[in-house]
């Protein structure tokens, strides 16, 4: 299961995903690129109750350098381009759209993880939160 580092980063796209991107010679850094994936956007939530409470909001068909100009402001951000696969729990998927991402949030159990400072990692698709937990796509 891939893995990301959280540490207050705002741009928490995996070296997994930008491996995927360069093997299959997709130029993502481009800002011309036409390349469509979605963009994964860690967002405060002050309509759940609790103390630092967010939530997560995916935004399909949009470019890499889109979602870095988008998640300027967030909590942070992921981005997934359209075709890339993943194997969870031995189920292959391979991401075409929101449910795609949401099957395999599930899958992950975001919230069966915790991100704690001296470990914080959530796992893909997944978000830490200030509040050392894992948020999924809502």
């Amino acid at each position: 299961m891939s893995e990301c580092s959280c540490n207050g980063r705002q741009n928490q796209v995996s070296k997994e995903v930008f491996d995927y991107c360069h093997k299959q010679n997709l130029s993502i850094f481009d800002t011309s690129s036409a390349t469509l994936g979605i963009g994964l956007f860690h967002v405060p939530a002050p309509e759940k109750p609790g103390l630092k409470s967010a939530k997560v909001v995916a935004v399909e068909g949009i470019t890499y350098a889109e979602c870095l100009i988008r998640g300027q402001l967030c909590l942070g951000f992921k981005w997934f381009p359209v075709g890339y696969k993943v194997t969870v729990e031995k189920e292959s998927i391979t991401i075409k759209s929101i449910d795609d991402l949401r099957k395999w949030s599930t899958l992950s159990k975001c919230s069966d993880h915790s991100c704690p400072p001296s470990q914080p990692y959530c796992p893909n698709p997944c978000f830490c939160n200030s509040n050392w937990r894992c948020d999924k796509i809502d």
